[in-house]
């Protein structure tokens, strides 16, 4: 098995908090492409979190842990179990249903959703809480927690964030591209001034200043 030195994505967050919203963009690109290919072989990974999201020294991504993975017609599902981690379960999982890949694209919009504000859409006391508010609560819209998210970007998360796995992307190709066109697009103001204006005076600057059941419950804290 391959060695991958790095960190967790989790813990990239948690240093940040919230990420820059191009790095969130480039590092959400890399998980949709390792899930693309398992798609593609029919291969559902079922627990995409930013746990299971390894990046390297050279910010280069790699999806891990493929422990209830579902491959093809295989039995490990039982019906009505829940498997997965409850802060980024899909609402079909919650309810213990079917999962494809429109599952784990769900899991990959609630990463996104926590790389760009810092923390998933849904918290609770318990698992179970947590797991309802995916199935029956909408979540609030990234750009009213970061501004410096876009409206294009914020659309993208609330499409992937869909209850219905109907109303998601297609593929996770199809929210790749999505993504891929927002990353030099819509950054924000302040990264896009020309060099002259930084010597503008600090007070000047200050002027224009824009005031269930889970394999492991504490695994998704």
């Amino acid at each position: 098995m391959e060695y991958v030195a790095g960190r967790s994505l989790k813990s990239l967050i948690r240093a940040g908090d919230p990420l820059e919203h191009a790095r969130a963009i480039d590092l959400t690109v890399q998980i949709l492409r390792a899930a693309g290919a398992m798609h593609r072989r029919g291969i559902v990974h079922r627990d995409l979190k930013p746990h299971n999201a390894v990046v390297d020294a050279d910010g280069r991504l790699k999806v891990i842990d493929f422990g209830i993975a579902r491959a093809g017609a295989s039995d490990i599902t039982e019906a009505g179990a829940i498997y997965g981690s409850a802060h980024y379960l899909s609402p079909e999982q919650a309810a213990g249903e079917e999962v494809t890949g429109a599952s784990d694209l769900y899991s990959v919009g609630v990463v996104l959703y926590e790389a760009l504000v810092g923390g998933p859409p849904f918290d609770g006391d318990t698992a179970v809480t947590v797991a309802l508010k995916h199935t029956n609560e909408r979540p609030t819209p990234p750009m009213a927690l970061n501004p410096e998210v876009t409206p294009e970007l914020n659309a993208a998360v609330m499409r992937a964030l869909e209850k219905e796995p109907m109303r998601r992307f297609g593929d996770a190709d199809e929210l790749n591209h999505a993504l891929t066109g927002l990353q030099t697009a819509g950054r924000p103001a302040h990264q896009a001034r020309p060099t002259a204006v930084r010597s503008v005076s600090r007070r000047k600057r200050l002027q224009t200043r824009v005031p269930l059941r889970c394999p492991n419950p504490r695994d998704s804290r």
